[in-house]
């Protein structure tokens, strides 16, 4: 995740731990991923989908090409 260490749950994280690591100074992201069908070429395909908060990511930077 571009950072030093992170924390995951199948479940929405509790506002308390965010809370806390801003109060100890830390940098803080967050993403949800999900599977999903989406329609491609005119058949149905399973994807994942990611998606970040603008702080994504903590280290280095995001790079994003408008082409294949």
């Amino acid at each position: 995740i571009a950072a030093d260490s992170g924390l995951a749950s199948a479940h929405k994280l509790a506002t308390a731990f965010i809370n806390k690591a801003k109060q100890q100074n830390l940098q803080t992201a967050q993403m949800v991923y999900f599977d999903t069908m989406l329609f491609a070429y005119d058949e149905m395909q399973f994807t994942s989908v990611k998606a970040a908060s603008i702080e994504y990511p903590l280290k280095g930077e995001l790079k994003v090409k408008s082409s294949l």
